[in-house]
């Protein structure tokens, strides 16, 4: 097996890719880096194994550059959106009707689940929790970052601790039965 070089160059930056947007994953990779690593690494025709596919970028673009992948991951969860962002055809025209569909029957429901209390210090519109950690490490705190309607905080410049009540919200919305 010939060993390559590393890369020594920049992986220029490229538009977000659509494929990888309809899900969000916590370790996502930036697609365009993945697929210069297979180009580089791998030759057509060969085979890619990611045994922590995720949300399936390394699989998509080893397909997309003709080689052959083995996908695994212990979480089903990533298994399955891997499957189906790696070897669904995805009209996506037809998924954005849905989608908007969807956001104008029930997603001033959906956004309720994510409010926070406290209103966006640019424009006094309601902030929504964007992300939040949360586990052993936390010592029983929550992390939230937020944004508002208008992306205030979209660069994470709104993070702080979920209050009492906030967190409550939350175990309340964990706790409901999904039918």
């Amino acid at each position: 097996m010939e060993v390559k070089r590393p890369i020594d160059y920049s992986i220029p930056r490229k538009k977000d890719c659509a494929r990888y947007k309809m899900h969000k994953y916590w370790a996502g990779k930036p697609w365009y880096v993945v697929s210069e690593y297979i180009r580089h690494f791998t030759k057509e025709g060969g085979i890619v194994l990611d045994p922590f596919c995720g949300s399936g970028v390394v699989g998509c673009e080893s397909l997309i550059n003709n080689r052959k992948v083995i996908l695994n991951d212990l979480n089903p969860m990533a298994v399955f959106i891997s499957k189906n962002t790696c070897c669904s055809p995805v009209d996506l025209r037809a998924f954005l009707e849905e989608f908007e569909g969807i956001k104008d029957r029930i997603g001033e429901e959906i956004m309720t689940m994510y409010e926070l209390e406290q209103l966006c210090p640019i424009c006094g519109q309601r902030l929504y929790a964007k992300h939040i950690v949360r586990g052993p490490s936390q010592n029983g705190d929550w992390i939230v970052e937020a944004r508002c309607r208008n992306s205030h905080g979209s660069k994470g410049k709104f993070r702080r601790y979920l209050t009492q009540r906030e967190k409550q919200n939350i175990i309340n919305i964990e706790k409901r039965d999904i039918l």
